[in-house]
């Protein structure tokens, strides 16, 4: 197994004991190098992806808590652009394998990038009671690691179908404004990094402050907003 692999299995781990993957819940995706695919059956995409584009995924339906070499793996894009290869030996790449590919793609340029897609049960349950961006963002806010970890504020995104090209294209959309994070309504978070520790320091702070200010909000009392650059 490459380090890669293991820094996304430590992680996915991480993200269960947490409570943040539940079931088959969760998917996370890291760049690597251009690779051989053993398995060379093209399966054709219908959204713009880098050609040769090469990243390593979690499995479709793999539980983040149980989670084994042979959930992750390589998936690389084909030359036209239009197509994926996989090395999965028992099922296929993540359901949000969209939203992957199309952020993936937009940031080609850099050398590494880690995607995280968890669900954050105060971050969830934040979309329910802040339903617009706006109001989101002055809520959560009200911890000081906010501005420091999350700079450009919490992008929020409607309900949309899961594993949908539709929500992977509203999160790219966010993504291009500066967000780091982008909140899917009801349902969890995408946060991007550098690295796995990147994203993962973004989720941890959102979900704190999320907690925060449901607190806050439940004892009756109103959030300080602290800033946001």
């Amino acid at each position: 197994m490459e380090e890669g692999q293991r820094d996304i299995l430590e992680c996915a781990r991480y993200l269960a004991s947490r409570g943040w993957a539940e079931a088959g819940a969760g998917n996370i995706s890291i760049r690597t190098k251009q690779i051989g695919i053993h398995n060379t059956n093209a399966i054709p995409i219908n959204y713009p992806a880098k050609p040769s584009l090469a990243i390593y995924a979690t499995r479709s339906g793999s539980n983040f808590r149980l989670m084994a070499e042979d959930d992750v793996s390589s998936v690389v894009v084909g030359e036209d652009g239009q197509s994926i290869a996989h090395d999965f030996k028992h099922g296929k790449p993540t359901s949000e394998l969209s939203t992957h590919l199309l952020l993936q793609s937009h940031f080609a340029d850099k050398n590494s990038l880690a995607i995280i897609h968890a669900h954050l049960t105060n971050l969830v349950a934040a979309t329910h009671v802040f339903r617009s961006e706006q109001e989101l963002n002055e809520a959560v806010f009200c911890h000081t690691e906010m501005p420091l970890l999350v700079p450009g504020g919490i992008g929020l995104v409607p309900v949309i179908t899961p594993g949908s090209v539709e929500i992977a294209q509203a999160t790219l959309e966010k993504i291009k404004q500066g967000k780091t994070c982008v909140a899917w309504a009801c349902h969890g978070i995408v946060a991007i990094a550098e690295n796995l520790l990147g994203a993962t320091n973004i989720i941890e702070a959102v979900e704190k402050a999320c907690e925060i200010a449901l607190k806050v909000k439940s004892a009756g009392g109103k959030t300080i907003f602290v800033g946001q650059s």
